[in-house]
Parts: C-alpha cells; sequence; structure tokens
C-alpha cells in the first residue's frame, strides 16, 4: 500500500495525470498528500483524489491561482506554501481546518477565513495583506504569524486572547496598544516595524522570548517587569533608557548606540551576548558575568580584554575591528570552540590580524576563493598600499571567515582607501 504520495521536483510533463492520480486514489493510506515543485500536477487534479481521509495536504510551488474547488475535502492541516495563491474563495467550507498556512503567496483579501473557528494556527506570513478584520472571530488560534505584510491596524487581534506565539514582524505596525490584554504569550515578534512605544508589553508577563529590533524604540524600562523574559532582540534602535532583568539569558542590542554596559551588572543569567556595532570602550563588567559562552563584541572602542579572563564558560567571541594589542587574556583559553579576535584598528588606522580558531571549515575556505577571486577589483579601486596589504593577509591567513568579506567591503567604502 502506498503511504505518501511525494512527486518531488521534476521536469516531467507527458504524464496522463488523471489517469495516474486516479489510479493511486485507492492507494493513500497514511492521510499524508505531499506536492512539491511541479508542473504536471495543478490543484484540481489533487481534488481527483478520494481524499475524505487525508487530514494533510502539504503544496508547494503547485500550478494554481485559487482553491474554490477545495470545498469538498475533509482536510484538517492545509499547506499551500509559494503557489502564487491570490484567492482562497472556498476555503470558507473547510469546517475542520485546524491548522492552515498560506505562507509565500500573492494574497491580499482573506475575508473568507472568519468562519474557521476550529484554526488553532495560522501562517499569512510574506503575502500582500492590509486588513486582518476577519481574524477578531478567531479565539482558538494559539499560534500566529502575519509577518512581512502590509498591516498598519492591529486592534482586531486584540480579541484573541488564547494566542502564544504572535509573530507581526516587517510590517508597518506603529500601535502594539491592541497586544495589552494577550497574557498568554509566550514569543512576541514585532522586528521592522514603527513601534516607539511599548509601554503595553509590561502586562504580558509570560513572555519568554521577545523581538524590538529595528523599531523606533528609545526607552526599555517598561519591560522590566517581565520575569520570564529569557530572550530579548532589540537591536537597531536608538535606545537611551535601558532594563535590568535577571531573567535575561540572551540580549542582543547591536547597533543602539550604547556607550556603557554596567547596566549588565545585575543579569548575571546572561548566556549568550551581543552588542556589537556601538560606541563601547570599558568592559569590565563582563569579568562578573560569569556564565556567558558566547560573546560579540566586534566593531566597538575597546583596548583593554583583561575582564575575559574571568569568562570560564566562553566557548564563541568575536571582538575584531576594535583598538585591541594585546590578547594575551584570551589565547590560552581552554573552552573555546571558536573565537575571532581578527583585524584590530590602531592609531594611525592600519589593520593588524591576529590568529583565530574557527570550526567552519567549509565556510572559511569558500570565503577565501572568493577573496581570491576579488583580488584583481582590490588592486584596480584601492592605492598600491591597501592592495598589497590585503594581499599579504590573505596569503598569510588562509581561513578567514564572513568577517573578512565584511573587512573588504568596509574598505571599498572607505573614502580614506578610495584611488585619487
Amino acid at each position: 500500500m502506498l503511504h505518501y504520495l511525494l512527486p518531488l521536483p521534476n521536469k516531467i510533463t507527458n504524464i496522463d495525470t488523471q489517469y495516474i492520480l486516479q489510479s493511486l486514489s485507492q492507494q493513500v493510506q497514511n492521510n499524508i498528500l505531499y506536492i512539491y515543485d511541479n508542473k504536471w500536477v495543478q490543484f484540481e487534479h489533487i481534488l481527483q483524489f478520494q481524499l475524505e481521509e487525508v487530514k494533510l495536504i502539504r503544496c508547494c510551488n503547485v500550478s494554481f491561482k485559487d482553491i474554490k474547488q477545495i470545498k469538498q475535502i475533509g482536510v484538517k492541516r492545509l499547506i499551500l506554501y509559494d503557489s502564487l495563491i491570490s484567492s482562497i474563495k472556498g476555503i470558507q467550507f473547510l469546517s475542520s481546518l485546524q491548522l492552515l498556512s498560506i505562507k509565500l503567496n500573492k494574497l491580499s483579501n482573506i475575508g473568507y477565513l472568519s468562519s474557521l473557528l476550529q484554526l488553532t494556527s495560522l501562517d499569512l506570513s510574506d503575502n500582500l495583506i492590509r486588513n486582518v478584520k476577519c481574524l477578531s472571530n478567531l479565539k482558538n488560534l494559539v499560534f500566529l504569524s502575519l509577518s512581512n505584510n502590509k498591516i498598519t491596524n492591529i486592534f482586531p487581534l486584540a480579541n484573541l486572547v488564547n494566542l502564544k506565539q504572535l509573530y507581526l514582524q516587517q510590517n508597518k505596525i506603529k500601535c502594539i496598544a491592541p497586544l495589552k490584554d494577550l497574557i498568554q504569550l509566550r514569543d512576541l515578534q514585532i522586528q521592522r516595524n514603527n513601534v516607539k512605544h511599548i509601554e503595553v508589553l509590561n502586562n504580558l508577563t509570560n513572555l519568554g522570548s521577545l523581538y524590538l529590533n529595528s523599531n523606533q524604540i528609545s526607552d526599555l524600562t517598561s519591560i522590566n517587569q517581565l520575569n520570564n523574559l529569557t530572550e530579548l532582540f532589540a537591536q537597531e534602535n536608538e535606545l537611551n533608557k535601558l532594563f535590568t532583568m535577571r531573567s535575561i539569558t540572551t540580549l542582543v542590542l547591536t547597533r543602539t548606540g550604547l556607550v556603557h554596559i554596567q547596566f549588565l551588572n545585575q543579569l548575571n543569567n546572561l548566556s549568550k551576548l551581543c552588542v556589537s556595532k556601538n560606541l563601547i570602550s570599558d568592559i569590565s563588567i563582563l569579568a562578573y558575568l560569569k556564565k556567558i559562552e558566547r560573546l560579540y563584541l566586534s566593531e566597538n572602542q575597546i583596548v583593554d580584554i583583561n575582564a575575559l579572563k574571568m569568562q570560564k564558560q566562553l566557548k564563541e567571541l568575536y571582538i575584531d575591528l576594535n583598538y585591541i594589542e594585546n590578547v594575551d587574556a584570551i589565547k590560552e583559553h581552554p573552552k573555546f570552540e571558536e573565537y575571532y579576535i581578527g583585524y584590530q584598528k590602531n592609531a594611525k588606522n592600519s589593520f593588524k590580524c591576529f590568529s583565530n580558531k574557527q570550526k567552519h571549515v567549509r565556510e572559511q575556505q569558500m570565503i577565501f576563493s572568493n577573496i581570491q577571486k576579488q583580488q584583481y577589483k582590490l588592486i584596480t579601486r584601492f592605492r598600491i598600499k591597501v592592495a598589497q596589504y590585503i594581499q599579504k593577509a590573505v596569503h598569510n591567513h588562509k581561513k578567514f571567515s564572513r568577517r573578512v568579506v565584511f573587512l573588504i567591503q568596509q574598505l571599498e567604502t572607505s573614502e580614506q582607501y578610495q584611488t585619487q
């Protein structure tokens, strides 16, 4: 008996689809139908199956633009991924649906979803949606993703009090006040919007993971009461008021204008800290944070790294593009899995490359190859002195990480190294 039908990507065109599917329709015994990247399977062909017992249909890059013929299917989980769907007319008849994913399509009107009251999981990310009013009835939703759409108003979501995971990233949202009563939320992602004020989040005491990055937030003090929060991503905001949450284990504050990091002194549970691309010069406070395993300090103004002697649990360190001249504090660290001390600046704005230890050997080899290909470009675009420096560095250090590519990009855009 056939347990799965999984026509993987192919270029078959001379198949009698109707005959094949009718022949197989009696064989699907495992209640699962997968169809990926096929030109010969269209959605109307799928309906030729006797699908009353099929509980999961997963289609990716299948040729159909609407699903109006779907009403005779008694499916509970439907995944229609990257299939150019512009209309979901007919989906209102699937009253048994519990999981629905229509990710990466062309949807703008989702009004037909309002009657699917059994839904617990809904993924509408990567579409063209502006209006989510129809979702206010779906009170059984536990998971909802609306990321990468064109949404500005999320007031209809205020009724979805059972939500535990909510993804709203990359929209045009300014106001998150409607979230204040969603106290079951465990995971909230609102990055890449236009949010300025987050006081409402103080009520969401069950939050464990919070993504705020790439907004217009300046004050984080309002989340001080979130005692269950372990992951905070707030990079690419201009922060001037911070927080003191002892529960945090992962903290990302890249590109936030940080000058001082003394506020970290109470974050004794930190295991991952990323404060790259800031204005930090003093990292002495890190000597007291004994649980850090992964530390990212690249592109700051750090000179002295003696505080890292106390980091006995440290496994991964990125500290390139600072002003460090002495790396004895970390050179013989016993637990390092990966570190990148990399290029360090000095008063003359030249660079020095220290030794590195990295585990992604294949990635390094690929990047080294790419750097070799770029040498002619470098020689023609930069002063001979810089070109010779890069060539020497490439020759002496064959195991490069993506940081070297970043360095070259920085040099390309620097007026100091432009050909006169």
